[in-house]
C-alpha cells in the first residue's frame, strides 16, 4: 500500500487538469497542512531550546570566570593586608638578693603594618619559669604595647658565669593576635639573652617570626 501522501499526490498529477491546490481539496489535505505546521513548530522550539541551553552554558562559564576573579582578588587583597608583630626594645637587668638572682626582662610589641589587630594573649617562657598574660588589647598602625616578666631563680652555676664572665639565657615566647580579618595568627619568637655583671645584657632574636600560623577561632 502506498503511502498516503504519494497516493494523493499521483492523484492529481494523473487528473485531467492537474492543480497543484486540488490535494487540499481532500480532508486528508488539511492533514497534511498540520502535520507540516506541527513540524515546523517542532523545529523552530528545538532550535529555541538549544539556542537557550547554550546562554545558559555560556552565563554560567561568565559566573565561574567571575566568581574566580573575585576568588583572585580576595587572595591578593588578604596577602596585601597581611599583618604582623615586631617585638622591640628588649631591655633588662638581672637582680641579686641574699645570694639567689632573677633576669627582669621586658619588651614592646609594635604594630609595623597599616591596619589595627586585636593583641589575645603573649607567652613567654624560660628554663625555669612561663608566664602568660591576656592584654586583650587593640594595637592601632604603629603603636606599641609593653611587656614585662621575669625568669624564675637563677641557680648557682649561672650566677657564677654572670659575676666571672658571662651567661646565656634563653626566652621563648609567643605573641596571639587576630588581624583585620578576624583570624587569630600565633607568632613566635626566640630571643638569647647574654648577661654580664660588667655590662650591659645583650638580646639577640635568633629565629625568624612566624608570620603565616593561623589558629582557628574559638
Amino acid at each position: 500500500m502506498k503511502p498516503l501522501l504519494v497516493a494523493m499526490l499521483l492523484a492529481v498529477v494523473q487528473a485531467p487538469n492537474p492543480k497543484w491546490y486540488a490535494v487540499f481539496g481532500q480532508p486528508e489535505g488539511w492533514l497534511i497542512i498540520i502535520g507540516f505546521v506541527t513540524l515546523g513548530v517542532l523545529a523552530y522550539q528545538a532550535n529555541e531550546m538549544r539556542r537557550a541551553t547554550e546562554a545558559m552554558q555560556q552565563s554560567t562559564k561568565i559566573v565561574e570566570r567571575q566568581a574566580d576573579i573575585m576568588e583572585r582578588q580576595t587572595r591578593l587583597q588578604e596577602i596585601a593586608m597581611r599583618q604582623w608583630v615586631s617585638l622591640e626594645n628588649w631591655h633588662g637587668q638581672i637582680v641579686l638578693e641574699q645570694g639567689d638572682g632573677i633576669l627582669e626582662f621586658g619588651f614592646e610589641i609594635v604594630n609595623p603594618t597599616k591596619f589595627p589587630l586585636k593583641l589575645e594573649y603573649v607567652t613567654t617562657s624560660t628554663a625555669s619559669r612561663a608566664s602568660q598574660s591576656r592584654p586583650n588589647h587593640v594595637l592601632g598602625p604603629g603603636k606599641k604595647f609593653e611587656v614585662n616578666s621575669e625568669t624564675g631563680t637563677l641557680n648557682k652555676d649561672q650566677i657564677f658565669k654572670y659575676q666571672e664572665s658571662f651567661v646565656s639565657i634563653t626566652v621563648e615566647g609567643s605573641v596571639v593576635y587576630e588581624d583585620v580579618f578576624e583570624v587569630k595568627r600565633t607568632q613566635i619568637f626566640n630571643t638569647l639573652c647574654i648577661c654580664s655583671i660588667n655590662s650591659e645584657i645583650i638580646f639577640h632574636q635568633f629565629a625568624e617570626p612566624d608570620k603565616d600560623s593561623k589558629q582557628t577561632n574559638t
